[in-house]
């Protein structure tokens, strides 16, 4: 059983229902003066908060993380503006959009234009710990100690799982060894379940009990590739194979963070920490197109993740907020709630602290982009997504085995009746077409995009100048 005193309690089925349960416990004012000696972020890639909670309620497949969003404040729609992980995390990291800090696609060719949170936190006398299991370049910048197990800096160290286990147990090792007086920052990014999409034997059955008959492999990229191309057959017998291997991947991803949290428990660096649960992206598991993985969609399936704040003393217990927000929120609170430093004018973001001591987080304009082909405004529970051009191929398998990913050049949903963005309205709401056009393009014309030589056209920006036009 977990040293973790809540865990055992905690291993139901429907999350989200013990998520509203009971009245949150006040955060008490004064403990925000005195600077958190542990802050702990854990960011999981490519996480779809759809399996995340259990499919619907059908599955457990996270006993450790709802137990830990029962300590938690928990913000289950957080929109990230591209699902891109170098791009993502940097957003992330820094308070602000790929235009404003430059990571625009996953290259570590370019250095952030705003500090990260390694660098404020190492600036603030913390020590910093990077251990991460994909794209490690993220975290180049103000890391004091870093540990990488991804396949682009240590290929010889096997499949997702074994790259994650081995990461997780490296820190468990150097855990111990930390100084009982040093403020310590931890950043810790797990690559599971991200593709090729690898099926944990040991959790599969719990999600397909009945064998499966298909033909698919979910973990054979070119497959996978095939059926958003349209060239391998795909069918709801395959969907529901596809989900039970995800399902697996995201119940033994739950079992690594389970260890690191029992971990900090045992060398008493939890009950006091802040410690911050998300995620860069979601994966999109073909609920657009027959498409899995991320990069391509602007939609939410692929954009939207859960993030969770635990911090005694500081924040309440077991509260759910669900309004939007921006993971470029996600920093400035983080600097807030940990009293070590303060972010200043510097970061785009919003701090969220206030609004959740509050109960109640304002709905603000968040904003998405695929680099200079697409952008987007969400606004409340309105939509809006304009592309210079009708599909993308700026993403795989559409750059590599040719073809495009299907857009259209206006896009408008209304999340409230369709949360899954499958019925586009826009030529039905010319009012707030013209309305959420006009806020999108003014944000795209505020700040210039082209930071690429083989660029030399902005499609947006060409787009919002026909609109303007007409």
């Amino acid at each position: 059983m977990s040293p973790r005193a809540t865990l055992g309690s905690a291993l139901r089925l429907t999350a989200a229902a013990s998520l509203l349960a009971g009245c949150p416990a006040p955060a008490d004012d004064s403990a925000s003066v005195r600077p958190v000696d542990t802050v702990v972020l854990i960011t999981v890639d490519a996480l779809s908060p759809r399996i995340l909670w259990g499919n619907d309620g059908q599955w457990e497949t996270a006993p450790q993380l709802w137990a830990f969003f029962d300590e938690s404040v928990v913000l289950p729609n957080v929109l990230t503006p591209r699902g891109l992980t170098a791009v993502a995390l940097t957003s992330l990291s820094t308070g602000s959009y790929p235009r404003d800090h430059g990571m625009r696609i996953n290259t570590g060719a370019l250095r952030p234009r705003r500090a990260t949170l390694f660098e404020r936190f190492q600036d603030a006398g913390y020590r910093t710990l990077g251990y991460s299991a994909n794209l490690c370049y993220v975290m180049d910048y103000g890391v004091d100690e870093r540990v990488c197990t991804w396949s682009g800096e240590a290929p010889s160290l096997g499949g997702l799982a074994q790259r994650d286990d081995q990461l997780v147990e490296q820190l468990l090792a150097r855990l111990p060894g930390l100084d009982d007086d040093e403020r310590v920052f931890l950043w810790l990014h797990l690559n599971q379940p991200h593709k090729p999409f690898e099926v944990v034997d040991a959790y599969y059955p719990q999600f397909h009990p009945e064998p499966y008959q298909g033909n698919l492999d979910p973990s054979d990229v070119d497959q996978t590739y095939g059926v958003a191309m349209g060239t391998v057959p795909f069918d709801d017998a395959d969907r529901r194979h596809m989900e039970a291997v995800y399902a697996s991947q995201v119940r033994a991803m739950d079992d690594n963070v389970g260890r690191v949290l029992d971990a900090l428990d045992e060398i008493g660096r939890y009950d006091d920490a802040l410690i911050v649960f998300g995620a860069d992206h979601s994966e999109e598991l073909a609920e657009h197109h027959n498409f899995f993985y991320h990069g391509c969609p602007p939609y939410n399936d692929t954009l939207g993740v859960t993030f969770a704040f635990r911090a005694p003393g500081r924040l309440p217990q077991g509260q759910r907020l669900d309004t939007w927000v921006s993971n470029i929120d996600i920093a400035p609170t983080i600097g807030e709630l940990s009293g070590a430093f303060a972010w200043g004018s510097e970061p785009i973001g919003r701090s969220l602290v206030t609004p959740i001591l509050a109960g109640v987080i304002q709905p603000e304009p968040i904003f998405l982009e695929r680099g200079v082909q697409t952008a987007g405004v969400l606004d409340g529970a309105d939509k809006y997504i304009m592309s210079g051009t009708e599909g993308t191929s700026d993403c795989n398998p559409f750059n590599s085995l040719g073809g495009s990913y299907p857009g259209e050049l206006e896009e408008l949903y209304d999340l409230d009746s369709d949360p899954g963005e499958l019925n586009n309205v826009v030529g039905d709401r010319g009012a707030l077409r013209d309305e959420l056009r006009s806020e999108l393009c003014g944000w795209v014309q505020a700040s210039d995009w082209v930071e690429w030589e083989e660029v030399t056209d902005n499609l947006l920006l060409d787009q919002c100048e026909a609109w303007t036009a007409r």
